[in-house]
């Protein structure tokens, strides 16, 4: 945390230089006797300098955040699961305001609706033995010794076969929408901290249901704290996976649906005597697809020795790189995806806006002309969409009245640009990189964007591949397609500068 908070100390200084060079150009602008360059050379190289040192120490930060939160949350699991134990022999026997293991500070009430000890007990019991079950098939690779009598009773009770597949439960498609909805609007932190709240009880309703439904079949499916961490770190990826709108299928067939705009059309006024035309005016008419394609988390490689930890934490530990690993994936291809033989990119699915007059600066009216550029009817539920490094230069722009363009909120919510939210994506392209036909700021409703994901995460174990640096391997796998569905009104429009044509 030290390192964290030094690094968080550097950021802010640089961001407080980058402002000041903002008021100088501020100032220059509204001077008018100033009749040189509004910065100039030298203080142009100084800037580009401070923009590297910011993104360069941002992406410490992040990094470094998302170690800690890794390891916080994987301290904090163990630690609730051992506070639980106060049963004879060290059994699980929790209270209602216990920690749930893996619950990020939700309770066992919280997550269960109740405070009965009977119930809670049970559940807390039925989740070990689902831990223990996921650990034993990890451990019977490489560390077949490691394998406990309580191991052996929970792989029994569980009816878990070594030899096949472990499924991590993704939430429905009502529950997902839900939680979007919820955080939607919050940066990372506050999104983190929401989501975390709200997960718990939404997987464990969603296994409920599925119980009574009979479509939960408890062998070689993961616990319920496993869902909970794979989707907690598919929530902070940030970028089009969560800005989207998105849907659960349970199988990748293709699926079309008819789309109409009737965005330019409207009704008139009519007399007693004037005959109507039977004809009317159309709406124009489309159809929207999508199928599957397969995505992995790659391997991801843990020591022997990690797998002897606690059940709770391996399992949650494991399950979490595999939630973000893929969320980064499926990002990047529904950013810049070209369709037919992947996503179907959301810089694809963008129309042009507006053309930058240089490929070297951004201004204040090219970003109010893309902006305007959208449809009003989709124009009040938009946001900006745009690469960290570009959003530097954007810290810059001021109005006609010296008022800062770009601000920073301070309740937890995402930051603004002309009064609507800015969400990163660092998958888009970075300013003065040479990408041909890449947009660098997009802006629209991004819930137009539509994705879809496939079935459950299926976890493999490899037991030989890497045995000879006493590792074992695991990857995680999930179908998914996406695309803006634009039935003619145009609804995210892009930015491109002039010899991106």
């Amino acid at each position: 945390m030290p390192k964290l908070q030094e690094l968080r100390e550097r950021r802010e200084k640089i961001r407080t230089e980058i402002e000041k060079t903002r008021q100088t150009v501020a100032e220059r602008r509204d001077n008018k006797e100033h009749a040189g360059p509004i910065l100039t050379n030298e203080e142009r190289t100084a800037f580009d300098k401070m923009k590297a040192d910011y993104l360069s120490v941002n992406e410490e930060v992040k990094a470094e955040e998302g170690a800690v939160d890794i390891d916080d949350f994987l301290t904090q699991t163990a630690e609730h699961e051992q506070r639980s134990r106060r049963g004879p022999g060290g059994r699980l026997d929790p209270l209602g305001d216990d920690p749930l293991p893996g619950g990020d500070g939700a309770s066992y009430g919280d997550a269960l609706g109740t405070s009965d000890r009977s119930t809670l007990r049970e559940h807390a019991r039925r989740e070990l033995r689902q831990t223990l079950a996921m650990q034993a098939w990890a451990l019977s690779a490489n560390c077949a010794d490691r394998i406990t009598d309580e191991h052996r009773q929970a792989v029994h009770e569980t009816r878990t076969q070594m030899g096949v597949d472990f499924e991590i439960a993704g939430l429905p498609e009502h529950q997902l929408r839900e939680l979007r909805t919820r955080v939607r609007g919050y940066a990372k932190e506050r999104r983190i901290d929401e989501a975390s709240r709200l997960l718990p009880s939404l997987v464990r309703e969603s296994r409920a249901v599925a119980a009574v439904a009979g479509a939960a079949d408890m062998a070689n499916l993961a616990p319920e704290v496993a869902s909970v961490a794979m989707e907690r770190a598919l929530i902070t990826i940030g970028g089009i996976v969560n800005a989207a709108d998105v849907m659960v299928t349970a199988t990748g067939n293709k699926m079309t649906w008819p789309t109409a705009d009737d965005t330019s059309n409207e009704g008139k006024q009519i007399d007693e005597v004037t005959a109507q035309s039977p004809d009317g005016t159309k709406p124009t008419i489309g159809a929207f697809s999508v199928s599957s394609f397969e995505f992995s988390s790659d391997f991801i490689r843990l020591g022997n020795q990690t797998l002897r930890d606690s059940p709770t934490a391996f399992v949650a530990a494991v399950s979490a790189m595999i939630g973000e690993r893929l969320g980064r994936a499926i990002n990047r291809k529904a950013t810049s995806g070209a369709g037919t033989t992947t996503l179907r990119g959301l810089e694809l699915g963008a129309v042009v806006g507006f053309e930058m007059p240089d490929a070297v600066t951004f201004a204040h009216a090219g970003l109010l002309k893309l902006k305007h550029s959208v449809d009003g009817a989709y124009r009040s539920v938009a946001s900006w969409m745009m690469n960290d490094e570009i959003l530097v230069e954007i810290m810059l722009l001021t109005d006609d009245n010296g008022r800062p363009l770009y601000v920073e909120a301070n309740d937890g919510r995402l930051p603004t640009l002309l009064n609507r939210p800015v969400e990163i994506n660092n998958h888009m392209a970075a300013h003065g990189t040479s990408e041909p036909n890449r947009a660098r700021i997009i802006f629209g409703d991004l819930m137009k964007y539509k994705l879809r994901l496939v079935g459950n995460v299926r976890t493999q174990v490899y037991r030989e591949k890497f045995a000879e640096y006493d590792q074992t391997g695991y990857d995680g796998k999930r179908g998914a397609d996406g695309g803006v569905l634009n039935a003619g009104g145009d609804p995210i429009k892009s930015m491109l500068f002039p010899e991106e044509e």
